[in-house]
């Protein structure tokens, strides 16, 4: 269950490792931010409806890091074609990718229950 779930080492290097291969290969990796991830899998992990989302770390970590670069680069940096280098470098569905980085981006963007 999602309560029993948290996030390890291992889903942390799943993240940094492609995010340290990213900022080798594009200046626009330099603008995705480790925090904006962090606080990325932090919401996630939040919320109990996201469990569908945990069941590989690699598309887990590849989408956390699609969805930071499309919150934190200026869409006038989006030159580089991040989908087809995470999903080469991941070995991960595109398909399986872009629903995850929807459904994160849904709960990012969600409003806020709170009044």
């Amino acid at each position: 269950t999602l309560k029993s779930f948290s996030f390890s080492s291992s889903h942390q290097f799943h993240l940094f490792s492609p995010l340290c291969e990213f900022r080798g290969v594009s200046r626009a990796g330099d603008c995705v931010n480790f925090e904006a991830c962090m606080d990325i899998m932090d919401l996630l992990y939040e919320k109990e409806e996201t469990s569908s989302l945990y069941s590989s770390p690699r598309s887990l970590a590849a989408s956390i890091l699609i969805a930071s670069y499309v919150i934190t680069v200026p869409k006038q940096r989006w030159e580089f074609p991040v989908l087809p280098w995470v999903k080469f470098v991941t070995s991960c569905k595109e398909e399986d990718i872009v629903d995850i980085v929807r459904d994160i981006l849904e709960h990012v963007f969600e409003p806020s229950s709170a009044v």
